[in-house]
């Protein structure tokens, strides 16, 4: 499948998210790099112009070839580009062989993610995914951890979001100061509509100390429904030190899966992205469309599409 199929909606998604001031009271604390990105990247594009990989998968995951397509001028209003992204992936054929084969009676998912999530590559991911007929509810926020996402009292964080529940149009936050709108609880997007697929791309944002990130997505684990299926689409590699990517496949996944008690399909993003193309720790750029398009047929391969 190209990477083209993706690459149409995130393109220019939430890229400009500005200074990271969030509203912190209480909760897992917000990893200070990821707060502070925003207020340092590079001038913007000029009005009008878009927003300018070694795999270790999990049972089914497979390789992906093939550039990505040549990106079209997008409108350089985020939310008209998302209608023009989510047009051009409407109007794309589907690979041969592209019905999902598992759960039977189909794909009822939650995507569940960060900053990451919020953008190119989150909206890529859930464009794809929904236009090979799976039933999608993305819920991804900037600075978010695995302990953020299950705190009894999540505080707001501002600088970024992207929400598209199932049945309804996206929501995009994509200002400094724009707080994610009031989400459901854990257990809410975790139980309601009975979903049968997880997709977790949690990670880059710690929560103090692998330990702690351990625990918490150990604790995450253990509320998915047992029947359902879950894929982690680990954090790609970032420009900041302070991100120890390399510690959590190595450490933090293993005990999380150890301490879960459940199966989870592992993504490693490390070798589906150019780290030198990241704009200091985030892909808010054509390179997270192109990882959002590849992480979207790897896992279409899980569920034989």
């Amino acid at each position: 499948m190209k990477v083209a199929t993706g690459l149409a909606v995130a393109l220019l998604a939430l890229a400009a998210c500005g200074d990271r001031n969030d509203n912190a009271s209480n909760g897992p604390a917000l990893q200070q790099p990821d707060r502070a990105r925003f207020g340092k990247d590079p001038a913007p594009p000029p009005a009008g112009a878009p927003r300018t990989a070694a795999d270790t998968p999990a049972a089914g995951a497979s390789a992906v070839g093939g550039d990505p397509a040549p990106l079209p001028a997008f409108d350089a209003n985020p939310r008209a580009a998302l209608a023009q992204a989510q047009n051009l992936t409407a109007a794309m054929p589907s690979p041969a062989g592209a019905a999902n084969a598992a759960p039977a009676g189909g794909i009822k998912a939650v995507f569940v993610g960060d900053s990451h999530s919020a953008g190119p590559f989150g909206q890529t991911l859930d464009a794809g995914l929904r236009k090979h007929g799976w039933d999608l509810s993305t819920y991804a926020v900037c600075g978010a951890s695995l302990g953020w996402w299950q705190s009894d009292s999540r505080h707001r964080l501002s600088c970024g979001y992207f929400v598209h529940a199932s049945g309804q149009a996206p929501v995009i936050g994509e200002k400094a100061g724009q707080a994610a709108p009031p989400l459901p609880t854990i257990e809410q997007i975790l139980t309601q509509g009975a979903p049968n697929v997880f997709i977790i791309a949690l990670g880059a944002n710690s929560d103090g100390s692998d330990s702690s990130m351990a625990a918490n997505g150990a604790k995450l684990l253990k509320r998915l429904p047992p029947q359902s299926r879950c894929v982690w689409i680990g954090p790609p590699p970032m420009q900041d030190p302070q991100y120890r990517i390399d510690a959590f496949y190595e450490t933090v996944f293993p005990q999380i899966l150890k301490d879960g008690g459940r199966d989870c399909t592992l993504i490693d993003s490390r070798g589906l992205v150019d780290a030198g193309k990241a704009r200091q720790s985030h892909y808010d750029n054509a390179e997270g469309a192109a990882w959002g398009g590849k992480a979207e047929a790897k896992v279409l391969a899980l569920f034989g599409s």
